[in-house]
């Protein structure tokens, strides 16, 4: 039986995968661009310049939609970011998640506060 296939297939997973990396690639250069490459963890007492990463507040997979938006990053140091994915408890015994909420809130009445919309997704999950 004969099969077939669709042209340039492959070429359009590779398109989609580059367009993908320069997203992801964005988001990450824009949250620390904002967070100005720090732990915006101000709850803890810490060297906020330690090796920092942009953190997805909403993770993106079970969404299946493009969260790859500045009001859905934060740039964390390892140990914040450990913390927030469920990898190292909270010295307070808090969730993951409450953990992540916790701090964001610290940040409520910064002027350019911009995790509006995550947050109000925590809190959802966090009622269901």
């Amino acid at each position: 039986m004969l099969e077939l296939r669709k042209p340039n297939c492959g070429a359009d997973r590779r398109a989609k995968k580059l367009a993908t990396n320069k997203a992801r690639r964005r988001f990450r250069e824009t949250v620390l661009e904002l967070d100005r490459n720090r732990c915006q963890n101000f709850l803890l007492i810490h060297d906020r310049y330690f090796k920092v990463d942009p953190h997805h507040i909403i993770n993106r997979r079970p969404h299946n939609r493009d969260l790859d938006e500045p009001w859905n990053g934060i740039t964390l140091c390892r140990h914040c970011h450990d913390i927030v994915d469920g990898q190292a408890p909270a010295s307070d015994g808090s969730t993951a998640q409450q953990y992540m909420m916790a701090i964001i809130k610290s940040h409520k009445n910064d002027p350019d506060f911009r995790w509006g919309e995550a947050l109000a997704e925590l809190e959802r999950k966090e009622g269901s």
